[in-house]
Parts: C-alpha cells; structure tokens; sequence
C-alpha cells in the first residue's frame, strides 16, 4: 500500500462511521417524530371526542328541560319537534365534521412525515456531496 492510501483508509473509515451514525440519529429522529405525532393525534382526538360528548351531554340537558316546559304548554308542540330536529342535524354535523378532521389530522401527519423524511434525505445527500467533494480535493 501506499503512504497516501495508507492516510486516507482510516479517514474514509471514519467517514463511513460518521454517516452511519447520522443515518441512525436520524432514523430515531423520525421514530421519536412518529411517537410524538401519534401522541399529538390522540391527545386532540381525545379533547374532540370529550367535547363531542360534553356538548351531546348540554344538548342532551337542554333538550329534556325543554321537553319538560314543553309539555305545560300544548300550543308549543311543533315547536318543540323542530327543534329536536335541528338539535340532531347539528349532532350529525358535528359527527361528520369530527371524522372530516380525524381524517384531515391523519393525512396531515402522514404528510409532515413525509416532509420530514424528504428533508433528512436531501441533507443526507448534500453531506455526501460534500464528503465526495472533500475525498476529490484530497485525491487531487
């Protein structure tokens, strides 16, 4: 071997060690990523899915009240049946518009992801571009 070949093994060794040590940084980089999405998702499906019921839980109140006071007044029947059914269209709404944002959350996240994954891939290939760089510099 030669004294130059001899100089840049090690050096090239190291450089290999380096990548492979950011290619595995940046694999748990984007595992804790996943883990912290995945948390963030829950945690506001959860809060959605406990004002869902809270507000189920008020319309539930408002209606039976109503329902009781209604029942003193005859002429109010009509009324009353109306509103139960603009009460349960908005239920359906709001249901309809909780899966719209679940969905609109998961696409989200799988985007960002995806971002993510685009972003360490280029910096991985502008680090190697520089590494190839600096191993022509040293050849030359």
């Amino acid at each position: 071997m030669s004294e130059d070949t001899e100089t840049v093994l090690p050096f090239i060794v190291k450089v290999i060690n380096d990548m492979y040590t950011r290619i595995t940084e940046i694999g748990k980089s984007i595992e804790n990523l996943n883990t912290k999405m995945d948390e963030f998702t829950y945690t506001i499906t959860d809060r959605i899915v406990n004002l869902s019921e809270g507000i189920t839980g008020i319309i539930e109140i408002i209606t039976a009240n109503r329902e009781a006071s209604f029942k003193y007044f005859s002429d109010s029947v009509m009324e009353l049946k109306n509103e139960f059914l603009s009460i349960r269209d908005k239920s359906l709404e709001l249901a309809k518009i909780e899966g719209k944002l679940a969905e609109k959350m998961s696409e989200a996240k799988v985007f960002l992801q995806d971002k993510m994954m685009d972003a360490e891939f280029l910096s991985l290939v502008f680090e190697l571009k520089d590494l190839s760089n600096e191993l022509r510099a040293i050849t030359k």
